[in-house]
């Protein structure tokens, strides 16, 4: 069966972000780093417990991967992105690792132990389609990204090299994976623009984390990310959805009156 004119645009963006990655943007764990410069007891205990959660998130790779498949596996633009973007999350998940065991704020085995506790339960989507699963995508990733923009500043003022690049490099990955999904979803724009942004405003109204049914204790550890501004409401409206709607071009009059049918719908089949 031929690709149909979606799946052609999405692997051509594909294309043109992979040349990107492989020229610019791809770095080393071990090389890249300045592991030497890694501090000891300098980041206080509720930024360690930060970035320990971080790593949490970072192991639930395999099931992230095994659920976007699903979707994509026939459009090989979104099947290849999902391959690189594997690779680059589980250095992420290496990086940090190190990190808390270079530092001395964790052993080898309290990590092992935490990373039992990740892995006792398995993430599933809530997503039904390529499209819906693209649209939450978008949000989630560019969620991360600022999540981890957030956290290097606030590590910056303890000194520990290591932390600050490597934190770094990890936004950078995460705003290189919230851009292609942001093409993708300008794509489906094009396809059919009412649908989309409906889809945009439900994932936006019920967006929460992929990690808060897994990681052990979450609330705990989420009211210390929002503590510390890492990510919270406010940060949620001012840093993702409107720079959201303002790279999709979706107007605030189109966004209430497709809230308003979107609303009504739900009412509608819920009854």
């Amino acid at each position: 069966m031929p690709n149909t004119p979606l799946q052609d645009k999405v692997y051509l963006t594909y294309l043109d972000w992979f040349q990107e990655a492989e020229k610019d943007r791809r770095w080393k764990v071990h090389s890249d780093i300045p592991w030497e410069k890694t501090t000891k007891g300098n980041v206080p205990e509720e930024l360690v417990s930060i970035v320990e959660t971080f790593t949490g998130i970072e192991l639930i790779l395999p099931d992230y991967i095994s659920e976007l498949l699903h979707f994509y596996r026939k459009c090989r633009g979104s099947s290849w992105f999902i391959a690189n973007w594997g690779y680059e999350e589980s250095k992420h998940s290496l990086a940090l690792d190190k990190w808390l065991i270079d530092s001395g704020s964790r052993t080898d085995d309290q990590l092992a132990a935490y990373q039992d506790q990740v892995f006792h339960k398995q993430y599933q989507t809530h997503c039904k389609s390529p499209r819906q699963a693209v649209v939450y995508t978008m949000v989630q990733e560019l969620a991360t990204c600022i999540s981890y923009v957030k956290l290097e500043k606030q590590v910056k003022e303890y000194e520990d090299a290591a932390l600050s690049k490597l934190l770094y490099f990890i936004f950078r990955d995460e705003m290189a994976h919230y851009k292609f999904n942001l093409e993708v979803v300008k794509i489906h724009l094009e396809e059919d623009r009412e649908g989309t942004i409906k889809q945009l405003i439900y994932e936006v109204q019920n967006f929460k984390m992929p990690s808060t049914d897994i990681i052990p204790e979450w609330k705990k550890r989420d009211q210390i990310i929002q503590s510390h501004d890492v990510m919270n409401q406010e940060v949620f409206v001012e840093s993702i959805f409107l720079p959201i709607l303002k790279a999709l071009d979706i107007s605030k009059k189109e966004w209430k009156r497709f809230s308003r049918e979107l609303k009504a719908a739900l009412e509608i089949t819920s009854v």
